[in-house]
């Protein structure tokens, strides 16, 4: 996940030494979240094999316990998947913002109850600002969230230089490097389901 994704290596390790993120005995990616008592309520797993995509949300998971970064600012940060948090947090460092103290939730795909149950549980929380994909399903969910929320909290959306957050580091760290996306990869991307 970190040479193919381009995931710097120790925000990664941070959201395993959090337990958020583990492998499990297939060699799969899984993606936590947890209740305000530490339990875990959510996992999605992702597969890592990149012959075959892979990737469903495990029995009896709960979205209103997304995978996140819990913040400390009066902003939520939302996003379609897991890697497009750690892939945000991983251009903020090349850009050397050291200080981001915003919340971070992946909806896990398109979901109203991720954000509603994260929002009932963090009161403090006044600006939304919505990081999901450029294509028609991110561009559809982003104005749905809008008429749902826009009435309660100030809504702005970053809009990725690509597809989504994880394209867009990509291609930065490609550039940096004298490289660009093959095709192949390219349509790798695009094929990706969301976690």
């Amino acid at each position: 996940m970190i040479k193919t994704r381009k995931l710097d290596a120790d925000i990664v390790n941070q959201f395993v030494k959090d337990k958020k993120i583990y492998e499990d005995t297939h060699h799969n990616c899984v993606f936590v979240g947890y209740d305000e008592d530490n339990n875990h309520k959510f996992a999605s797993v992702r597969g890592t094999n990149t012959n075959k995509k892979f990737c469903r949300d495990i029995e009896k998971s709960d979205k209103g316990y997304p995978f996140c970064r819990e913040g400390r600012s009066d902003t939520l940060c939302i996003f379609e998947s897991a890697i497009d948090i750690m892939s945000y947090l991983t251009l903020l460092k090349l850009h050397g913002v050291s200080q981001f103290h915003n919340h971070m939730i992946s909806m896990g795909g398109t979901s109203y109850i991720t954000i509603e149950k994260y929002l009932e549980k963090n009161t403090n929380i006044t600006n939304l600002i919505l990081c999901l994909d450029f294509d028609d399903e991110g561009n559809f969910f982003s104005q749905k969230i809008r008429g749902k929320f826009g009435e309660k909290y100030e809504v702005a959306r970053h809009i990725p230089k690509g597809k989504d957050f994880n394209e867009e580091l990509v291609r930065i760290i490609k550039e940096r490097e004298g490289q660009s996306l093959s095709t192949r990869e390219q349509m790798e991307m695009e094929e990706e389901c969301v976690v």
